[in-house]
């Protein structure tokens, strides 16, 4: 691959493994061994897993100092004699070392990978990045397809805000990860879910209910629109991914008539809650879901993204008080769904995965637990 010096463009290869997981704990904020488990969840154990992961890493010398990775995922659109269904790449794990910013290596390193991508791809997506990466992703002729329209409410406390305000001093940064400097409904945000449990027709799993997932999508059915292939292979692997905490409200059973699915890190650190999932038969077991969630639940803090949900949902979520929140990213079309076409050259308006548009917004039915922000 292509080298500027004194940096070189690589892909990823097995004797590069330790020296990325390195680099990962400041990627992803872990220690080594949930680093190497998360690498090894995302690229080695995905479903859609290509033989060689692509990702790609700017060296100097020996020493990875910059990265972006690109998982497999598998969409579906049409139906009938029109469905399609194909695995695309998803752009994540962006990172430039501190000390080798401002040279000009994330152009370096999104030319080269996009390049050799496209001697096998067609189309890349991104669908959780942050506002710099959007931003940055725009510049460089990919299109939006739409916002998340992040929906939440609550504050954070003032324990929280200290560890806040520490992890932006020098000196003091390592003292912001104290969970002391938790309040005790923050220190673990399930405690609640998990001490009262379910009532009536709802239950409260800390295992997910895969096959009566699974069944239920069936059952509903598929509207046509791109969504991602939602199988039991699939629904396993995804629930697995070490750094996500998952609670799984399901309504009914034998067969279930809903599923609401909540998450937080692990380990946690203060943050939102959030609702990654919501799968239901009607406005009125959707309903139920979110009441029992959050009066059961009492969070502090809790978002969605509402161009993810049900419009009966969001009516009932703006009902308790829930406004749009990261309104810096939203002022700047985030977070979004973004693609860009690696192969054709055709104007972004003919972009098409089956018989449905890849740039507009009505056009997906994307859940936040299909991107990596679930």
């Amino acid at each position: 691959m292509s080298q500027a010096a004194p940096y070189r463009v690589v892909r990823y290869s097995p004797e590069l493994r330790d020296r990325f997981i390195d680099l990962g704990c400041r990627i992803w904020g872990r220690d080594r061994e949930q680093s190497a488990r998360y690498f090894e969840w995302k690229y080695l154990d995905n479903p859609y897993a290509a033989e060689t992961p692509d990702i790609y890493l700017v060296l100097a010398g020996d020493v990875i100092v910059g990265s972006r990775g690109f998982y497999r995922s598998r969409w579906e659109s049409g139906l009938g004699a029109e469905r399609v269904v194909t695995t695309l790449p998803v752009a994540d794990d962006f990172y430039i070392e501190p000390a080798h910013r401002g040279r000009g290596l994330a152009s370096l390193l999104m030319r080269e990978a996009l390049g050799d991508l496209g001697r096998r791809e067609r189309y890349v997506l991104n669908l959780s990045g942050s506002l710099v990466t959007v931003l940055g992703s725009l510049a460089m002729g990919w299109r939006s397809a739409g916002q998340q329209e992040p929906i939440g409410f609550g504050k954070a406390s003032l324990r929280r805000r200290c560890r806040d305000y520490l992890a932006r001093r020098r000196f003091f940064w390592r003292f912001g990860e104290s969970r002391w400097l938790l309040a005790q409904n923050e220190r673990w945000p399930f405690r609640r879910l998990d001490r009262k449990g379910g009532a009536g027709p709802i239950t409260i799993e800390q295992t997910p209910p895969v096959a009566a997932l699974r069944e239920l999508v069936e059952r509903l059915g598929h509207d046509g629109r791109i969504r991602h292939v939602r199988d039991s292979e699939y629904l396993t692997w995804r629930y697995r991914c070490p750094l996500g905490s998952y609670r799984f409200l399901c309504y009914g059973s034998a067969p279930i008539e809903g599923c609401l699915v909540l998450q937080v890190p692990v380990p946690y650190n203060g943050v939102p809650a959030r609702i990654v999932d919501l799968v239901a038969t009607s406005a009125t077991v959707r309903s139920a879901l979110l009441e029992r969630a959050l009066e059961t639940g009492r969070f502090r803090r809790c978002f969605a993204w509402s161009a993810t949900l049900p419009a009966d949902a969001v009516d009932l979520l703006t009902a308790r008080g829930w406004h749009p929140i990261d309104k810096l990213a939203r002022a700047h079309g985030g977070p979004c769904i973004l693609v860009k076409q690696l192969q054709g050259g055709s104007p972004p308006e003919t972009w098409k995965l089956g018989p449905y548009s890849l740039t507009q917004r009505d056009s997906w039915d994307v859940r936040m637990i299909d991107t990596m922000a679930g």
